[in-house]
């Protein structure tokens, strides 16, 4: 939705506003201001270990948060490469399996929905994982068009 805003100031009538000699005869001053009142969006994106998949979706739906995309993911971050041994050499793996997980939700949704990701996919253990929260400036079901917090 967008708005629109105009000033008059010290004009003598509504006529004087469509006349030429307005300038001369008085002071008018016009300010268009168009604002946008949208619902602010967030993407959650949450790097978890596989064997909490599951607890985190619960969670989720038990939260009343609809819908999410998962996608396997590797990497590393505060541990370490662990060596490993395959057909009798030893290998360092650098790169850890995960699953990101993605959500959107509104703005307001967004803290609860980062403290029941954080609550379901801990364990207590170096390699949980990470949440990143992030702005979305629009979002557009394609198959209606709807935009902004309805296509969610």
């Amino acid at each position: 939705m967008w708005l629109s805003s105009v000033k008059f100031i010290n004009c003598q009538s509504r006529q004087d506003l469509q006349q030429p000699k307005l300038a001369s005869t008085g002071l008018i001053e016009v300010s268009l201001a168009r604002v946008h009142l949208a619902t602010i969006m967030k993407k959650i994106e949450a790097i978890i270990r596989h064997h909490k998949l599951d607890a985190v979706k619960e969670a989720l739906m038990g939260a009343g948060i609809q819908g999410m995309t998962v996608a396997e993911t590797r990497g590393y971050g505060g541990q370490h490469a662990s060596p490993e041994v395959y057909r009798g050499a030893e290998y360092a793996v650098d790169f850890l399996p995960r699953v990101k997980v993605e959500v959107l939700v509104d703005d307001h949704e967004c803290d609860a929905a980062v403290g029941v990701i954080a609550k379901a996919a801990r364990t207590g253990q170096v390699g949980d994982g990470r949440i990143m929260v992030s702005k979305i400036e629009e979002v557009v079901r394609v198959r209606t068009g709807e935009s902004g917090a309805s296509a969610l």
